[in-house]
């Protein structure tokens, strides 16, 4: 049987985001896990032999699994135009679970990413990391604009979604959020929804979809997370949202909303309303096709 560092070995170089994201959560929570043997328990003083056991006592780390390290920071490095700022939080995190000041370079250049979650990530891990306190300060020209705002969408657009479920319509407004209403117009026109997963249904809540591998992780290859595009405007039955991991990482998920939920008011955009009965899907149902309505 391998044991876990091998396994979360494997997924850190999977190619699917979500697979890499879940392993660095694991890693973490269970730091313990990167290992490539088991930890040891900490030997008691003969004074205290003699007291009950207990399931909480402390133990020692090993230092991690050397192929699990090079994955991790081969992660961190990697040169990428598109950022990722939800997965970069993750490997910034699991970075500092472990101890790993070889990442301090890497993490150090986030903690002057454009995004505002990545940069309190870096700032948590440096510190801890290095034993000083920084500030991790937004770049001086607040990051790359995004591609969408040099061809926003002007007027109230329809999409129609032919579902396993069945048919069902998003009449997107970019008067409400026009960058990611944009962004959504151009996904669904080149056929980016089609085949999609709808990955959360949560009844009474939300119905969720867009995301690429249907995990719930990520966006499409090639764009970079949105900045959030918020306003009062209340989440009412049957409002769209766009799904966050944390201020400034949407992007192509969307949320449906099934019921009146006032504490989304003022932190996800709000891009437009639906129709059809969004509670009838259920998790794994398909998006068979998603049609513009010139």
């Amino acid at each position: 049987m391998e044991v876990a560092a091998a396994v979360l070995t494997k997924a850190l170089e999977s190619k699917l985001p979500g697979v890499v994201g879940a392993a660095a959560e694991i890693l973490t929570k269970h730091p313990e896990r990167a290992a490539d043997t088991p930890p040891k328990k900490k030997k008691k003083k003969e004074k205290d032999k003699e007291k009950e056991p207990s399931d909480s006592e402390p133990v020692t780390l090993a230092p991690p699994s050397p192929t699990l390290l090079k994955a991790l920071l081969g992660l961190l490095d990697r040169k990428n135009d598109t950022p990722d700022s939800e997965l970069d939080d993750a490997l910034i995190d699991a970075a500092a679970a472990l101890g790993a000041k070889e990442a301090l370079p890497r993490i150090e250049s986030l903690c002057h990413s454009p995004y505002p979650t990545t940069r309190e990530h870096a700032t948590k891990a440096i510190t801890l990391l290095s034993g000083k306190k920084v500030e991790c300060t937004p770049p001086d020209d607040g990051g790359p604009l995004p591609t969408e705002m040099h061809n926003l969408a002007t007027q109230r657009t329809k999409v129609v979604l032919q579902t396993e479920a069945g048919e069902f319509t998003l009449l997107l407004d970019p008067t409400l959020a026009p960058v990611a209403v944009t962004r959504v117009i151009e996904l669904a026109r080149n056929g980016y929804y089609n085949g999609m997963v709808v990955h959360r249904v949560v009844p009474g809540f939300v119905t969720q979809f867009g995301a690429p591998f249907g995990d719930g992780s990520g966006g499409p290859e090639g764009k970079a997370p949105l900045r959030c595009e918020t306003s009062p405007l209340p989440f009412e039955p049957l409002r769209i949202g766009v799904a966050l991991a944390g201020r400034d990482t949407g992007s192509s998920q969307l949320f449906v909303m099934h019921g009146r939920f006032p504490h989304l008011d003022g932190k996800y955009a709000l891009v437009g309303s639906a129709t059809g009965p969004w509670g009838a899907f259920v998790d794994g149902d398909l998006i068979t096709h998603a049609d513009i309505a010139e």
